[in-house]
């Protein structure tokens, strides 16, 4: 039986739509480059998705997290420090684009 082919953003070895630490490494490149004046749609086509599958994940995500709240909460602080960190590093290096 031939392997149903999945849209970008699933995660190859698992049944998860994106994996977590994906997710959560989306969501703080979102955050931040909000801060650029960079839409979300726009960082989502740099993880090749579009809004719909960012979507669909966030809703798994969220019901996934509500399986276990306390262990996900601890991965998903540590995973969104961790990202926006860097993200922050690389906002730092960037121009304002407010600056005119």
């Amino acid at each position: 039986m031939a392997q149903k082919e999945r849209p970008p953003g699933y995660d190859e070895y698992d049944t998860d739509p994106i994996a977590f630490h994906d997710w959560v490494k989306i969501q703080a490149h979102i955050v931040t480059a909000s801060s650029w004046g960079v839409g979300a749609a726009s960082v989502l086509l740099q993880y090749d998705l579009t809004p719909a599958q960012w979507g669909t994940a966030g809703g798994y995500w969220s019901r996934k997290m509500n399986t276990d709240p306390l262990g996900y909460l601890k991965k998903y602080e540590a995973l969104s420090a961790k990202y926006m960190r860097l993200f922050a590093q690389h906002s730092a290096k960037r121009p304002s684009t407010r600056e005119a």
